[in-house]
């Protein structure tokens, strides 16, 4: 399975949701204002490429809204594993620091 990156420079042509598409739908426009401030504070975004199969978002355990101490950690905000195909979120995350598997 290959994914993407979403990042602020792909952010508005990308789809965030797999039941909302419309960028002008306020779900959608508050989600990616809320993402394009995150991604300064280190948030990723990882989707696959497959329309509606999996997503990942996380964040430096420093920058999460939640009271937690955990310096040096990720804080995972959200996920969304459908049809993972042998993979899980964990194996995702070391991978991207290949970037071999992200567009």
């Amino acid at each position: 399975m290959e994914y993407i990156r979403v990042t602020k420079e792909n952010l508005e042509k990308e789809r965030i949701c797999c039941a909302i598409f419309n960028n002008k739908d306020i779900q959608v426009s508050s989600k990616k204002a809320w993402l394009a401030d995150r991604f300064d504070e280190g948030l990723v975004f990882l989707k696959s490429v497959e329309r509606g199969k999996c997503f990942i978002e996380y964040i430096p355990a420093e920058c999460a809204w939640n009271p937690i101490e955990a310096p040096g950690y990720m804080y995972i905000i959200v996920e969304h594993p459908v049809r993972m195909q042998g993979r899980n979120f964990v194996s995702l995350i070391r991978l991207q620091r290949q970037q071999s598997f992200i567009r």
